[in-house]
């Protein structure tokens, strides 16, 4: 096998995989990994063949069944498609950074604001939102017709989905800047069980935010308690205010969770704790996610990240 066969097989088995995770829906949030797995210094052109490649699977894929009439134009799965692919050019953006250099969370956190025009227009869209309110509420009335569990907290079919639709409004954007980040980090944290990389990822204990970021915490807290009283006293806030104070509120949590996971593990890591007690905290957190009610203990993530703009966890001092 020569060289230039063996970069072809390097190529080809990200590349696939990636495809088989998108085409797979159940893993298709996990498709932008292989492919970056794949990138480092040097492998420019072949990422961005790999990612253009990729692109025109989900835009084929989504597009057939619409001409076939069996998905709408507008609705839910055309959002997270759409999300996929955004994310796809976002990732690239991030990797390929034509300005002028800033730490990697500056760069996602600007692709994530870019992606944000084009998500919150469309969740806006009074189409998109009929459209979405239809798909949601046929899926509750199956699953409260087949007895699955869900009381729905006595709310009618129709009232939940647009409760379910607010808080897709309201989260989409951070969900984008997860997805990013997410497959970015893991991506690299896997190339460097496997072979030396050019630069060493940030770990999570490290991870710190600068002081001035607690306004980026606060600010859209506000906002929102602000859109909270001015509903209260009846005056007319636009629906998209609170929508796009919501996600910035989201982003920022995002952040400081990430930061509080940090001082978790960093203190992990000093008091040398085992591997069974590191299983238990990840299948924990993994399963906060899935719990309802119980996924409010998340927030113990973010508020211990925002309270390091005053107490240091991780002083050097005390070890």
């Amino acid at each position: 096998m020569n060289v230039r066969e063996g970069q072809v097989k390097q190529f080809l088995g990200p590349m696939v995989l990636s495809i088989i995770l998108y085409l797979s829906n159940i893993f298709s949030v996990f498709c932008l990994v292989p492919l970056l797995s794949y990138y480092k210094k040097g492998r420019e052109k072949q990422y961005v063949l790999g990612s253009t490649l990729l692109i025109l699977v989900m835009m084929i894929n989504h597009g057939i069944p619409i001409i076939q009439g069996k998905i709408q134009l507008l609705g839910l799965v055309t959002l997270f498609d759409g999300t996929l692919v955004l994310a796809v050019i976002g990732v690239a953006i991030v990797n390929l950074w034509p300005f002028h250099p800033m730490r990697k969370l500056y760069r996602i956190i600007i692709v994530t604001l870019f992606a944000a025009c084009f998500i919150v227009p469309f969740l806006e869209n009074p189409v998109v939102q009929s459209s979405s309110l239809e798909e949601l509420n046929k899926v509750i009335k199956v699953l409260r017709d087949t007895g699955s569990g869900m009381g729905f907290a006595g709310l009618s079919s129709e009232s939940f989905s647009q409760i379910l639709y607010d808080s897709l409004v309201g989260t989409m954007v951070s969900f984008y800047m997860a997805l990013v980040g997410g497959s970015m980090w893991f991506a690299k944290n896997f190339r460097l069980r496997y072979e030396t990389l050019d630069s060493q990822p940030e770990s999570v204990k490290t991870f710190k935010v600068s002081d001035v970021w607690v306004w980026f915490f606060i600010l859209p807290l506000l906002g929102i308690l602000a859109i909270i009283a001015l509903g209260v006293l009846s005056v007319p806030v636009p629906g998209w205010s609170l929508h796009i104070i919501t996600n910035l509120s989201m982003m920022a949590m995002l952040v400081y969770g990430w930061q509080g996971i940090g001082i978790i593990v960093f203190w992990l890591d000093r008091v040398q704790a085992g591997p069974l007690l590191r299983l238990f905290l990840r299948t924990l957190l993994i399963a906060l996610f899935f719990l309802p009610g119980l996924n409010l203990l998340l927030l113990i993530f973010p508020l211990l990240g925002v309270s390091e703009t005053w107490i240091n966890y991780r002083d050097p001092k005390r070890s």
